[in-house]
């Protein structure tokens, strides 16, 4: 019998803090992870590593499955300045409610977020959507992704395994990728550096 990976994790599995709409195993609808907010000591920890990386004036942040934002938060708080824009995409709106209500108006200015399936061949469309009569143009998450600099991943295992090819499309495109927890199977010969302990892993396409 297939071992099930969410076993040998159970305190992701707890109910999180508010909102507490705990999703993740329906993959057909692109359902990829639970919601759980980012460990502080594990963030400070890559964000301090990320900061020796970027050797760029300016610069943007995304993190794929953002939840609450705990992740754009601590990087706009980070970078007053430099960091131009951060980049939220995730599939709960009820996450980027929350994302909004927490936002003060600088915050607002320098986030983007979008909503919709980041695997295969789904589609992502900007939130909240334009108050205009014209639907707002569905995109790929990895045209979204395409002049990011840092793309952060706080995701289960199996779900960094759906999320790997377009991982890989964002190093081959030159942004760093960062996991919090877990490292990305098969991305081994990009790993640039690391701290199991801290629980980090950051990658970078060779030159």
């Amino acid at each position: 019998m297939e071992e099930d990976a969410y076993t040998r994790n159970p305190d992701l599995l707890a109910t999180a803090p508010k909102p507490k709409r705990l999703y993740g195993y329906d993959w057909q609808s692109g359902l990829i992870s639970p919601y759980r907010p980012a460990p502080q000591q594990q963030l400070t920890a890559a964000l301090d590593a990320v900061s020796l990386h970027v050797h760029r004036d300016q610069f943007q942040i995304a993190d794929l499955g953002c939840g609450d934002g705990v992740i754009l938060f601590a990087a706009l708080d980070r970078w007053k300045t430099g960091l131009t824009k951060v980049i939220g995409i995730e599939l709960d709106k009820a996450l980027l409610v929350s994302i909004r209500e927490k936002a003060g108006e600088k915050d607002i200015k320098r986030m983007e977020l979008w909503v919709g399936d980041m695997t295969g061949e789904g589609s992502i469309y900007p939130w909240p959507e334009p108050q205009d009569t014209q639907r707002a143009e569905n995109k790929r998450a990895i045209d979204v992704l395409a002049e990011c600099s840092v793309v952060f991943v706080y995701l289960l295992p199996d779900a960094l395994v759906k999320l790997k090819p377009l991982l890989a499309e964002c190093l081959q495109l030159g942004a760093i990728v960062v996991s919090l927890q877990w490292p990305i199977q098969d991305l081994d010969t990009s790993l640039m550096c690391s701290d199991p302990q801290q629980g980090y892993y950051l990658y970078k396409a060779s030159p």
